[in-house]
């Protein structure tokens, strides 16, 4: 299994061989954390970074389903595309 992660990862992420992607995802493939509007099936949605925490089902080698927690309001802080909050203001000394 560690061996198969990380070669889907060499090759979809960090070589780009997207036609490869049927050869790590099943036909059926359910993504249970969709983007809200994006497809939850299709085998392009495993390729694709963006969970701090992921658990997915395999079946005959390839990955069937994902589950995934994500911080998506503290990756957009991260890249400057939100603010992030300011610091609360310390209590008035007496």
């Amino acid at each position: 299994m560690k061996a198969l992660a990380r070669e889907r990862v060499e090759a979809l992420l960090n070589r780009g061989e997207l036609e490869r992607v049927e050869e790590f995802v099943a036909e059926d493939f359910v993504n249970h954390e969709a983007w809200p509007g994006e497809d939850r099936d299709g085998p392009g949605r495993a390729c694709l970074p963006g969970a701090a925490h992921a658990h997915a089902r395999m079946r005959d080698g390839r990955s069937s389903e994902r589950w995934a927690t994500r911080d998506d309001l503290g990756m957009l802080q991260q890249l400057g595309i939100i603010p992030s909050p300011a610091p609360p203001l310390s209590p008035p000394r007496s």
